[in-house]
């Protein structure tokens, strides 16, 4: 959805000097708690999961330290627990926690499971007849505030959430009303998380629908070589899809011409050892 070529040659080239940081795995180790804790574990196990987590996919370096971010993934952690419990108290309703998708899409190559969804809750039960919420834990270890109406209003637009909706509803037989992100907000100052969302019927997730179809079958064409794949030049320096930065494949595009017999002199294949 950024850049066709992005999504095809990121799989195979990734930057010789890529200086690592904690943003995403921060995120990922809150969620494994928080997983852990709405499947029923005590606080003590969670935090033991998230510490897990986080020492799993840590990387030495001097910027950051495992101490301070194991600080930071439990402050997120506690964040997120209390803000589920003032929401939902003893109203839980859990309907799916990490669901995984069940079905491998054939069109998709590696093998890659493509969907799970963090959280479903029944409306009015755990069964949801009574219509269905679908969310998805977000963090952000530093969000300035002026950012801060744009990140809700994502929501609204967000294929990810759509996606989950969609095949939630499918799952469980019944409609999905509405989808948001539990969005943990790690600073500036103390922890804060918020709830945007937005709201669904049968009707808004059928357009989806069809517009992911297109898509889908675009990456089918692309991916077997029956279509050319194409660049999205607005996405290049867009730094709101690229974590900040620009594209790290820009020069390969529009230095070398995309000609991947020359990208070494650029790139790494992954896998490749440092």
């Amino acid at each position: 959805m950024v850049c066709p070529t992005f999504w095809r040659d990121s799989r195979t080239w990734e930057p010789r000097a890529d200086r690592w940081t904690p943003h995403a795995l921060v995120g990922v180790a809150i969620h494994a708690g928080i997983a852990a804790g709405l499947q029923g574990k005590d606080d003590r196990t969670a935090l033991h999961t998230c510490h897990a987590a986080l020492a799993d996919g840590f990387v030495e370096q001097e910027t950051w330290g495992l101490l301070g971010l194991s600080k930071l993934v439990e402050k997120g952690y506690c964040a997120l627990r209390d803000a589920i419990q003032e929401r939902w108290a003893d109203h839980l309703h859990a309907l799916y926690i990490e669901r995984s998708d069940p079905i491998q899409d054939p069109r998709i190559s590696r093998g890659r499971l493509y969907r799970v969804v963090d959280f479903a809750r029944g409306v009015g039960d755990s069964k949801g007849e009574g219509g269905i919420e679908v969310w998805d834990w977000k963090t952000k270890i530093n969000l300035d505030g002026m950012y801060l109406g744009e990140a809700l209003r994502s929501v609204t637009h967000s294929w990810q959430l759509l996606d989950y909706a969609w095949h939630v509803q499918q799952w469980a037989g019944h409609p999905v009303t509405q989808a948001g992100h539990g969005l943990v907000v790690l600073g500036p100052g103390k922890p804060k998380v918020h709830w945007p969302t937005v709201q669904l019927t049968p009707e808004r997730l059928e357009q989806w629908r069809a517009q992911a179809a297109v898509v889908w079958q675009q990456m089918w064409w692309q991916e077997t070589g029956k279509a050319p794949t194409p660049m999205n030049f607005e996405a290049c320096s867009d730094r709101h899809l690229h974590f900040g930065k620009e594209c790290f494949l820009l020069p390969g595009c529009h230095q070398l011409c995309g000609n991947q017999t020359l990208y070494s002199s650029l790139y790494r294949r992954k896998g490749e050892i440092r």
